[in-house]
């Protein structure tokens, strides 16, 4: 086989092309150091965000989020309601369970921003002072959340026992 005038060994496009790499990894080098001031004022140095309201254990809350917090996110660090648990963040385990609007859903699949204007209720909101769900001992973890709000939910939903009367 004979080579072409165009052909190149692969020692010669290895060399070719790590040239190239070690030069286009110097570039955001000198991008970095260009200061605030040089940049356009197009460019915007914060992320989107949006004034909501949220009803959270009764009391309301007017806050400015970022358009990717997650509701449990906005709970446990913005609010400091650290009952709501993240376990999975993909909302398998049910660890982070809230009620929104009376409805248990998992708080890290859903955006902070879809809970605006509406009523969300923690494990902290079920408590209400009084004792713990269990009280033997036996601790059910990052589970108690999704226990206690899956079982309000439906204790809620139930007809009264004087309604069945």
């Amino acid at each position: 086989m004979s080579k072409r005038k165009h052909d190149i060994s692969r020692r010669e496009f290895i060399e070719g092309t790590g040239a190239v790499i070690v030069a286009a990894s110097g570039v955001p080098t000198l991008k970095g150091s260009l200061a605030a001031a040089d940049l356009p004022e197009t460019a915007s140095s914060g992320v989107p965000s949006t004034s909501i309201r949220v009803v959270v254990n009764g009391a309301e809350h007017r806050l400015e989020v970022e358009d990717r917090w997650t509701l449990a996110e906005l709970l446990r660090d913005h609010l400091g309601l650290t009952g709501t648990k993240i376990g999975c963040d993909r909302g398998e385990c049910g660890a982070c369970t809230v009620l929104l609007d009376g409805k248990p859903v998992y708080s890290c699949s859903n955006l902070a921003l879809w809970a605006d204007g509406r009523e969300v209720r923690t494990v902290e909101g079920l408590a209400d002072g009084r004792p713990k769900l269990v009280s033997r001992g036996d601790d059910l973890g990052e589970a108690e959340p999704t226990v206690r709000g899956v079982v309000h939910a439906h204790v809620a939903a139930a007809p009264s026992v004087r309604d069945r009367r």
